[in-house]
């Protein structure tokens, strides 16, 4: 018998959990976002079972509710739902700043509800429901705090942590504060530190951005972070990451002095150690991983029938074809780099690029071909090409064929596309 998991908050994270558990037996997964956008997003992307209106009415309806919201937050939004939750139920969370919040939430927390501290070690330096992935927790790590709760209900919570793909651990909230400050937030002040001295040398020198490439992308690439995010578990970890923050400094006089002095072999030899430890216990990423943070040109395909050549209907299902392509894959005007239309030649190509533009994709480059003469080919239909920047990975790419179109590749129609097949 399934379970109901509420989700409160539809970002990046809360909009992942949704889509990593959108089609699992054992949960049946609702959510709230108070973001009016997000919701529009979540329920055109049908995401989610039910979206509910309120806070209120996600804690009465859940077995376990799921607090996705900025760390700051945690607290205030995870009572509010515990008030209205059902004896016997689950709270979580996904802060990255585990003590503070524990300690705030079981000072209020009705005893028939339980507590577990959740963190999942994954994310992006993007933000938002447009940028989720069903596969943004595969392999990672998911630290669980006890709170309050029984050996019974944190195996509940790492059942689900296990059906995202992730893999749970059991921590002290304390303890892990500590370790995230070096191991993730450290790596975030770093990162900011050295995108504003960037910032002002390229003010001072044109030059700096004109040379700039991989290695000054690759270790800025956290400094890109959500400032509603990033500034906001620094804040609620601050004692830990200043502790972090001196330890990073000691290091990095060490090499300035050696600079100073020059010693390069000094300055080999001071490195040498932290070279190794990384190459034996924190391998470089795996392709499969930096295709994950990778925003790269990706296409996918549709097509649909008409049944007559008559202008309201090339509009209606042209548009409905581009929509259904753009709902399934979070698709944003702005990211679109070129649609293609190729159309059977018994269709008015004029109707097509109208109907896009009608859609208000009026900056998107659009071409209109007509397909080649095939013996015995469907008649009456509209296909599409369209090419987009995301992070998606291909996998996670929908094509989309609708009406007798869905005879030219039945293996999609019925929600069975793996993504991998080309363009």
């Amino acid at each position: 018998m399934s379970q109901t998991v509420g989700i409160i908050g539809l970002g990046l994270i809360g909009g992942s959990i949704a889509l990593a558990l959108r089609h699992s037996h054992n949960w049946n997964v609702v959510g709230f976002d108070a973001s009016v956008d997000t919701t529009r997003m979540a329920a055109e992307q049908a995401i989610l079972s039910e979206m509910m209106p309120d806070v209120r009415s996600l804690a009465e309806k859940s077995d376990v509710v799921v607090v996705a919201v900025p760390c700051s937050a945690i607290p205030e939004v995870a009572l509010e739902a515990a008030n209205s939750m059902k004896p016997g139920s689950i709270l979580t969370d996904v802060g990255s700043a585990k003590h503070c919040i524990e300690q705030q939430i079981l000072e209020g927390l009705p005893s028939q509800v339980s507590y577990i501290g959740g963190h999942p070690m994954a994310g992006r330096d993007t933000a938002g429901l447009e940028h989720a992935s069903c596969d943004m927790f595969r392999g990672a790590v998911w630290a669980l705090t006890l709170g309050n709760a029984s050996e019974e209900k944190l195996e509940t919570v790492c059942s689900l942590v296990r059906e995202t793909g992730a893999r749970p651990l059991i921590v002290n909230s304390s303890k892990h504060d500590e370790a995230v400050s070096f191991s993730s937030h450290l790596p975030y002040v770093v990162s900011a530190a050295l995108a504003m001295s960037f910032e002002q040398a390229s003010c001072e020198l044109p030059l700096v951005q004109q040379l700039a490439a991989t290695g000054l992308r690759d270790t800025t690439r956290l400094a890109r972070s959500d400032l509603r995010v990033a500034p906001d578990y620094c804040a609620m970890n601050a004692v830990n990451l200043l502790s972090a923050i001196e330890v990073f400094e000691q290091h990095l006089c060490r090499l300035k002095n050696t600079l100073a002095a020059n010693q390069p072999h000094e300055m080999a030899q001071s490195i040498s150690g932290a070279r190794q430890f990384l190459l034996h216990n924190f391998p470089a990423a795996t392709a499969d991983e930096k295709e994950a943070y990778a925003t790269m040109v990706r296409g996918v395909r549709g097509a649909t029938s008409i049944e007559s050549n008559e202008p309201a209907q090339i509009l209606e299902k042209t548009q409905e074809l581009v929509r259904e392509v753009m709902r399934r894959n979070a698709i944003m005007p702005d990211d679109i780099a070129l649609l293609q239309f190729i159309l059977t030649h018994d269709i008015d190509a004029v109707f097509p690029a109208r109907a896009a533009r009608e859609l208000g994709l009026n900056t998107v480059p659009l071409i209109d071909t007509l397909s080649p003469d095939v013996q015995n080919a469907e008649p009456g239909i509209i296909r599409l090409v369209l090419l987009w920047n995301t992070n998606k990975r291909q996998r996670e790419i929908s094509h989309v064929y609708l009406g007798r179109a869905g005879r030219l590749r039945p293996d999609l129609v019925a929600g069975r596309d793996t993504g991998r097949s080309s363009l």
